[in-house]
C-alpha cells in the first residue's frame, strides 16, 4: 500500500516536531555543562548561612532617621564571599560597656523571614533607638558600644556609642527583622 504523498509529509513533519520537542529540552539542560556555567542546583540544595571573615556586618553611613527622643539606625549585612548564602530572623543587638552587657538585648519580632544574599549583595535591618526621657520611669543608662550578631555574622560597632537602660524593665532598642537590599539612613524606616 502506498500513501498518498501529502500523507506522507504529514507523517515525516509530525515526527520531525515530536523529535524537536523531545530534543530541545535535552539540549537546554545539557546548554550549562557545555558552556562553562555551573548549571542550575536543585531547588532542594540548602543555602548555607551567612558566616565567616568574608560576611561583613556594617552600620549604614549617615545620621538616620530621626523623630522625638528615638532615631533609626541601619544595620547593614554583606556577603562578600563568591557563594550564596542565607541570613534568618532578627539579630541580637546589646550594649556592652567595658564591664559587659548594659541591660537587655534589643527587643525583637518573632518573624523568621529569610533573605538570601548572592555574592556581592546587602541586606539590612532597622535598629531603633529611643533616649531615655527624664520624666520617664528610671533607667539608669549606661553608654556602650552596640555588639550586633546574627547567624554566624557578628561585630561590635565601636565608633557608635549607645546608651541602654541598666534597669532591665526598661529597654531602649528594638531591632526588625531582615530585609533584602540597602538600608538608606533618613529614608529607610522598616
Amino acid at each position: 500500500m502506498r500513501l498518498p504523498a501529502s500523507t506522507t509529509q504529514r507523517i515525516a513533519a509530525a515526527v520531525a516536531i515530536a523529535a524537536a520537542g523531545v530534543l530541545l529540552p535535552a539540549a537546554a539542560l545539557a546548554a550549562p555543562a557545555l558552556s562553562g556555567w555551573p548549571a542550575a542546583s536543585p531547588a532542594t540544595a540548602p543555602v548555607p548561612a551567612c558566616h565567616g571573615p568574608r560576611h561583613q556586618v556594617w552600620l549604614g553611613l549617615g545620621e538616620g532617621a530621626a523623630g522625638m527622643n528615638q532615631t533609626f539606625v541601619p544595620l547593614e549585612f554583606s556577603n562578600l564571599s563568591p557563594q550564596a548564602c542565607r541570613l534568618t530572623g532578627s539579630p541580637t543587638v546589646a550594649v556592652f560597656s567595658r564591664h559587659g552587657q548594659v541591660g537587655k538585648a534589643a527587643a525583637t519580632s518573632a518573624s523568621q523571614r529569610s533573605v538570601v544574599l548572592l555574592s556581592g549583595e546587602t541586606a539590612h535591618v532597622i535598629l531603633h533607638i529611643e533616649f531615655p526621657s527624664p520624666l520617664g520611669p528610671k533607667c539608669d543608662p549606661k553608654m556602650g558600644q552596640l555588639h550586633i550578631r546574627l547567624g554566624g555574622m557578628s561585630t561590635d560597632l565601636l565608633g557608635y556609642p549607645v546608651a541602654q537602660c541598666r534597669n532591665t524593665k526598661l529597654n531602649l532598642l528594638r531591632v526588625d527583622p531582615i530585609h533584602s537590599g540597602v538600608g538608606v539612613p533618613g529614608f529607610t524606616v522598616r
